[in-house]
């Protein structure tokens, strides 16, 4: 019943499955998945009631703060962290959820992208997980800022963030 299970599982992926068995010898297990399935470590964000999956490979730290601590340089809202001024892009904005700061608090997860290093404003973490990165298809995408998608354990769809992409949409946000 167990092997079931995860023959299911994989089939859902587009991948296979074989279980070779021989008496006294043990069992192999062979299971093959596509290229387009990949497995990372993700930081799991809400703005809202969405959540997104941060790729734990681009993330330095996380930090609370108020939003007195954001300010606005040329139009661009930044933090000064540890005397570094850090540029920061606002999830609520870039993907348009409708969003009232009324709370005090936020989180910034600071990221970098090769020599730039950014935050992305955030209202909570969630989690670290592995999570398996399939493609949107065709269809999907061309959308912005987007790498895939993953489905978390509550069933829940999750959309994770391309930072390289979003790297670009830094300059020009504005609290």
């Amino acid at each position: 019943v167990g092997m079931d299970v995860v023959r299911t599982n994989i089939s859902r992926m587009n991948g296979s499955l074989e279980l070779d068995s021989e008496l006294g010898r043990g069992s192999q297990v062979t299971i093959k998945l596509p290229l387009t399935v990949a497995i990372i470590q993700a930081l799991l964000v809400e703005v809202q009631s969405a959540t997104f999956a941060v790729p734990l490979a681009s993330v330095v730290e996380a930090v609370k703060i108020t939003k007195e601590d954001i300010k606005s340089v040329n139009g661009q809202a930044v933090l000064n962290l540890r005397e570094r001024i850090l540029p920061l892009l606002d999830l609520a904005q870039t993907f348009q959820i409708s969003h009232d700061r009324t709370n005090d608090e936020c989180y910034v997860v600071v990221v970098t992208i090769g020599a730039q290093r950014f935050g992305v404003v955030v209202d909570r973490l969630r989690a670290q997980e592995e999570v398996v990165i399939k493609s949107l298809g065709d269809f999907l995408a061309d959308i912005q800022g987007v790498a895939g998608a993953t489905i978390a354990g509550d069933g829940k769809v999750v959309l994770i963030l391309d930072m390289a992409n979003l790297a670009q949409n830094v300059r020009g946000t504005a609290f």
